[in-house]
């Protein structure tokens, strides 16, 4: 889901910031089109996020999977997005 959301938002003129475990994943044309890409080893790991959402003007969760991660992962990168000032949350829940 999130690479489809990211291209969707490039296609619109956004500047996208990916956050994941392996940009492996994306297309080498989808790499490219990304501000950057930040790998996080799990949805624990904060310094990876709080990285991923500073300067950020809005937060669009793709998080897909464990019934944990929908609920502790979206916390924890809602909570950093509120510590680093971002406004805008969008949780997609899959």
């Amino acid at each position: 889901m999130g690479k489809h959301l990211a291209q969707s938002a490039l296609d619109r003129g956004h500047q996208i910031r990916g956050l994941g475990r392996s940009p492996k994943s994306l297309t080498s044309e989808l790499r490219y089109k990304l501000e950057r890409f930040i790998v996080s080893s799990s949805y624990y790991d904060i310094p990876a996020i709080e990285q991923a959402v500073r300067g950020a003007d809005a937060i669009v969760c793709a998080y897909s999977g464990l019934p944990e991660l929908q609920l502790e992962g979206q916390l924890i990168l809602l909570r950093a997005a509120e510590r680093a000032g971002v406004k805008v949350y969008i949780p997609f829940a899959l």
